[in-house]
Order: C-alpha cells, then sequence, then structure tokens
C-alpha cells in the first residue's frame, strides 16, 4: 500500500525547514517595511454545499454573499494521514489535524493538535509571526480550547486535552464501547515534561488576543494546584473579559474573553431534520417535513457576535503598530450545527462567516499589505437535494430539511445521510479558499494542498523560508 512518505515530506518540506531570523542585508524588516498583516477566515466544515445552502436561504439563488465577491480563489486538497505505522493517506480529516495544516503546514493524524504523528511539537503560524515582531490573535465562536483554534494557540497529542481536569490516558472518557485507543493527554501534563493542558498552554502562552467562550475549561485548576487557569492567565498579563460591555471597555493590551462555557450561542434557530425510514421494499414510511423557516435566536444578543468580537481584536492587534498583526477568525458552528443535522443552525453561523469577511474587506481595502484568506478545514455532510423529486425513487435518504426561501419564494430542500447514529460525520470532499488584498498572484495556484495555505500566509509575513 503507498504511503505518504514521500509526497508529504515534498508538500511541506518548506514548512519543515523555517527559520526565524533577520535578512542577509541586516536590516530589521519590521522598522524597514510597511505594517503587513494576514486575516484568516476559517469556515469550520465549510465546503460548497454549505456556502450554497447559505446563498440559497440569504440572498437567493440569483444572489450574491460576500466571500462570492472575494477576487482569488481555488480549490484546496484536506490532508491526513493515519495514527499507526506506516502512516498511510486517509481521507477525512477532522478540525485538529485539518487546523494543525492550515496553522503549521505539517500532516498529520485526526485528533493530533500542533504535533507530528510522531508526537514532536511543529511550530503555528501564530508562534512564527510573534517570533517576528507581529502581534496574533485568535477569534472563534467555539470554546478557545477546541480544535480549530488550538491548532493555533497550543500543542497537545489530542484534541480532548483540553483543560487540566481532562489529560486521562488513551481512550477519551465517556467513549462509547470499542472505541480505539488515541494519544493521551497524560505525557502532555507538565509533570510528565509537558507543556500542559490546551487551556494552560493559552494561559501561559504569547498571544495577544484571545476570544470566543471556554470558561468551563479556564475555571479548571492548574495541574500544580492553588489556582484556576483563568487566575493563571490574569498573571501572565490578560485582560479578562466575559461580556460585551466589559469587552468593550478594554481599549488597549492583551485580552483574554470568553463568553460562554463552551460554544457560543447561535444565530439563528428553526427546524430540526426528519428521519426518512423505508419498508423492505423501498418505500417511504415517512413523509417529507413541511417547509419552515429559520428565526432569530432571542439570545444570541447576550453574547457578541464573531464580527463585534473580529473588529475588536482587529482594533487591538492594529493599535499604535507599525509591524502588523495576524488574526484567525473562525465560525465554528457551521460544522457544530451540521453535525446535529439543523439547517438553520448553520446557515446562520454562515452568515455571521460572511458579515465578518464584508468588514474585514473593508478594512482591508485596497492595502496590498493585509491579505484576508477564506478558506474550511474540512467538508461536512450538508447536501443541496432536489425538490421537484418529491415521491417514490426520488425520495431522499437519512434526515431531511425543507425551508422556505425569503429571497426566491421557494423551497430549499437539505439531506443529511452520512450516518444513522446521533450526528453527522465529516467527508472527504476538497474545500474553498477565497482570497483578497496581499500578493498572493504570485503563489495561488487553480489547485492547492492545505499545506499551501500555511506557506502563504509565511511567504506574505515574511518569515524566512530557508
Amino acid at each position: 500500500m503507498k504511503t505518504l512518505s514521500t509526497s508529504l515530506c515534498t508538500a511541506v518540506a518548506c514548512a519543515c525547514s523555517i527559520a526565524v531570523s533577520t535578512p542577509a542585508h541586516g536590516k530589521d524588516p519590521r522598522f524597514t517595511l510597511p505594517p503587513r498583516n494576514v486575516i484568516l477566515i476559517i469556515g469550520d466544515g465549510m465546503d460548497y454545499q454549505q456556502i450554497t445552502a447559505a446563498r440559497n436561504y440569504l440572498v437567493g439563488a440569483f444572489g450574491q454573499l460576500n466571500i462570492d465577491s472575494l477576487p482569488k480563489r481555488s480549490a484546496v486538497q484536506v490532508l491526513t494521514i493515519d495514527e499507526a505505522p506506516p502512516h498511510n493517506v486517509a481521507y477525512v480529516a477532522d478540525s485538529a489535524n485539518g487546523g494543525t495544516t492550515l496553522a503549521t503546514g505539517t500532516v498529520t493524524s485526526a485528533g493530533r493538535i500542533g504535533t507530528t504523528v510522531e508526537d514532536a511539537d511543529t511550530p503555528n503560524i501564530l508562534e512564527l509571526a510573534k517570533a517576528r515582531g507581529y502581534r496574533v490573535g485568535v477569534v472563534t465562536s467555539a470554546s478557545v480550547t477546541d480544535a480549530t483554534p488550538a491548532a493555533f494557540l497550543a500543542h497537545v497529542s489530542f484534541r480532548s486535552c483540553e483543560g487540566p481536569a481532562d489529560m486521562y490516558p488513551g481512550v477519551p472518557p465517556g467513549a462509547p464501547p470499542g472505541t480505539p485507543s488515541l494519544p493521551g493527554c497524560l505525557p502532555d501534563q507538565k509533570a510528565a515534561g509537558g507543556k500542559g493542558s490546551i487551556a494552560e498552554q493559552i494561559a501561559t502562552g504569547k498571544a495577544d488576543v484571545v476570544l470566543g467562550g471556554g470558561t468551563g475549561k479556564f475555571g479548571q485548576t492548574v495541574e500544580e494546584g492553588g489556582k484556576t487557569v483563568l487566575q493563571l492567565a490574569m498573571e501572565k498579563g490578560f485582560q479578562y473579559a466575559n461580556s460585551p460591555a466589559t469587552l468593550n471597555a478594554i481599549q488597549s493590551g492583551r485580552v483574554l474573553g470568553l463568553f460562554a462555557g463552551s460554544t457560543l450561542l447561535v444565530k439563528f434557530t428553526g427546524p430540526t431534520a426528519t428521519k426518512m425510514t423505508f419498508d423492505s421494499a423501498g418505500n417511504a414510511l415517512t413523509p417529507l417535513p413541511e417547509p419552515g423557516n429559520c428565526s432569530s435566536n432571542p439570545t444570541f444578543a447576550t453574547v457578541p457576535s464573531l464580527a463585534v468580537m473580529t473588529d475588536k481584536a482587529i482594533k487591538l492587534l492594529s493599535r499604535n503598530n507599525q509591524r502588523g498583526f495576524f488574526l484567525m477568525v473562525e465560525s465554528a458552528s457551521v460544522d457544530k450545527q451540521a453535525h446535529a443535522r439543523n439547517a438553520c443552525g448553520h446557515i446562520g453561523e454562515m452568515q455571521q462567516l460572511d458579515e465578518v469577511v464584508e468588514m474585514v474587506r473593508a478594512y482591508a481595502g485596497d492595502d496590498p499589505g493585509t491579505l484576508v484568506i477564506v478558506t474550511a478545514d474540512h467538508g461536512q455532510a450538508v447536501q443541496v437535494l432536489n425538490e421537484a423529486r418529491a415521491g417514490g425513487s426520488g425520495t431522499p435518504m437519512g434526515y431531511v430539511t425543507r425551508l422556505n426561501t425569503p429571497s426566491d419564494g421557494s423551497v430549499l430542500r437539505i439531506g443529511y445521510a452520512t450516518s444513522h447514529g446521533p450526528q453527522e460525520d465529516h467527508t472527504g470532499t476538497e474545500v474553498p479558499i477565497l482570497i483578497h488584498g496581499g500578493s498572493p498572484a504570485a503563489f495561488v495556484k487553480p489547485f492547492m494542498w492545505q499545506s499551501d495555505v500555511f506557506l502563504m500566509m509565511a511567504k506574505h509575513l515574511n518569515v524566512n523560508l530557508d
């Protein structure tokens, strides 16, 4: 069986040899070059079907989302390898290894955060940018310890190592019988010479701005005892915000904003999907659900939106900053609501992402110093189905939702059919990349590997690739 040993080295060789150094001419570019910024926007699980479903519902099939106007685009192959030797190619990623490839250029196995399959830490773009004098930040609608943000903030053997109380050996606690043994968290404990849990690494790390959910993890007691992770973070210089008002009041300095125990509230609510059942002859036993409508979540305003957090992060990172910054923004529940088969949920989170794109593009303007990248970590289960075929062989399998579209006045049928279990699964599709600003013409290709996204950001920030 073919392994990835050769192709992996080819795809990420540059990423493995990054060095932080001053150019040969002896001038420190942080004082001789105009500011450079990278704003990476990740729609978790945002593949083309997610974008199409959101477009159809939010603006109509003949409308355009803000992401549709980004001038440069390509297709990105998501890369994954098996945990066990010989590390064969695997075709479906999760947020941990997909985020790790975007953050570090390293192809690794599902579940790993900033580590290779040999369990070696690999430097991420946030660390490399910080070492070059940039300010750095992360914004997410998930817990800041969740897989995607963690890939930019920490290094652990498995994504469940979120807080000090989560440092387990082997199989994750509560996993169903038969779950294979995964890399445990015990080697990451400080007592074992590791860096500690994801939350502890954020607290002691060098990020300037970290905004999202996660009070549940930061309320845990640190490994050494005597204080919580949040207290440790504040000792290390973070100002703490836990509401829109307290976030708004902070005007400068390092900020840790935690606005929920875990994932933040979603923007839209609506009908859940109906499971379709059939008899032995293939005849549908379940009628198609009646078309429904999405509604605004009445509790959504109690937390800062993704756009509000992004706006604040940009202001904090750019204030009196002549060097520039790196910022990762994640709309996490595009994926989480698709797992739950909640069409209105993931459409609303796509709208949140699209609002961020509009704001960030306005901030970047025509300045080539700011590179805006919109992409995804992996694909999801959402499918836009044929509404015209209403019965017989046209009856969809799996779970189905039907929505009345405000702009088109038509019915949008969305299906989910990767699992009959409690949640849908990821898929192995390629994902989009959409680009504004910067100087990407020299290295945007019609087809890219996910590790190329890391290289694009490193080149724009002038991180040396020796």
